[in-house]
C-alpha cells in the first residue's frame, strides 16, 4: 500500500482501516500489509505507534516501510 506520507489526512483516515481489517487479509492469505511512505524512519515509527495506541492494538501485521530516499517509489 503506497501512501502520500504519514500524518497526511488520507493516510490518517485510511491506514486504521487496514489495521482493523488485518484478520480479514490474513484469512485470505496475506501475511502482512506493507505501507510504503516517503518519510524518514523516525516519522514512520512515530505514526505507527500513535495509530496502534489509538486503536488499542497489541500487534498488527501492518508494517511501515520508510522510503525517505525514494529508492522504491522513484521507479514507480
Amino acid at each position: 500500500l503506497g501512501i502520500l506520507g504519514v500524518f497526511t489526512p488520507p493516510c490518517s483516515s485510511q491506514v486504521p482501516g487496514y489495521i482493523t481489517d488485518y484478520e480479514h487479509f490474513k484469512a485470505i492469505g496475506g501475511d502482512n500489509i506493507n505501507v510504503v511512505a516517503v518519510n524518514d524512519v523516525s516519522c514512520s515509527r512515530t505514526f505507527y505507534a500513535i495509530i496502534i495506541s489509538l486503536h488499542h492494538c497489541t500487534f498488527s501485521g501492518v508494517r511501515f516501510i520508510a522510503d525517505d530516499e525514494w529508492e522504491f517509489t522513484s521507479p514507480l
